[in-house]
C-alpha cells in the first residue's frame, strides 16, 4: 500500500505563486498603448496638488439612554442623541470661549464647613459639524462635533464686536 502526504493550503499557494511567477509572456497585454521614447521623453511634468485638511476643533459628547425621561426605547435613544449632541457642543463652546468658575468657601474655627464651585460656559457655536453618532454599549451613546477654526475665529471677532 502507499503512503501519499497532502500538501497544507499555505504550502500549496507558495509553490503556485512560485511557478505562476516563472512563466512569461509575450503577447501584448490588451488594452494597453505603446508610446514611443521620443514621446516620453517630450513629456512635460505634470504637478500635483494635494488638499491640506482643514484644521478644526473636535469635541465628544456621551449620554444614557437609560436616564431619558420618555415612554419608549426608541424616544429615549432619540433624547440621548440629542443629549450627547448637547454636550459636545457645550464642550466646544468651553474649548472656544473658555470657562468662567466661581467658587467660596465656607469655615468655622479652621475647618471647612461648606466648599462649592460652580462652572459657567458662555458663548455661541455656529456651524458646528456632526462628525459620527455611534452607539456605545446597549445604553450609551456618543456624538463627534467639528468646527473650523477659521470659523471659529469670525465667531470670536463678532462676539468682541458685539460687546
Amino acid at each position: 500500500m502507499r503512503h501519499y502526504s497532502t500538501m497544507t493550503p499555505t504550502l500549496a499557494l507558495a509553490v503556485l505563486l512560485a511557478v505562476s511567477s516563472c512563466a512569461t509572456t509575450t503577447a501584448p497585454v490588451p488594452h494597453t498603448k505603446t508610446v514611443p521614447t521620443q514621446t516620453m521623453a517630450r513629456a512635460t511634468p505634470v504637478a500635483v496638488v494635494v488638499a491640506k485638511p482643514k484644521p478644526v476643533i473636535t469635541a465628544i459628547g456621551f449620554a444614557s439612554v437609560s436616564g431619558q425621561m420618555a415612554k419608549t426605547l426608541n424616544e429615549r435613544r432619540i433624547l440621548a442623541v440629542k443629549a450627547a449632541r448637547l454636550e459636545a457642543m457645550r464642550i466646544l463652546t468651553e474649548q472656544v470661549f473658555g470657562l468662567r468658575i466661581n467658587g467660596d468657601t465656607l469655615l468655622s474655627d479652621a475647618i471647612v464647613k461648606n466648599d462649592n464651585l460652580r462652572a459657567v460656559v458662555t458663548g455661541k457655536i455656529r456651524g458646528a459639524r456632526t462628525v459620527r453618532i455611534t452607539p456605545k454599549g446597549d445604553d450609551t451613546y456618543e456624538v463627534a462635533l467639528e468646527v473650523d477654526i477659521a470659523l471659529v475665529k469670525k465667531m470670536m471677532r463678532s462676539t468682541w464686536e458685539e460687546s
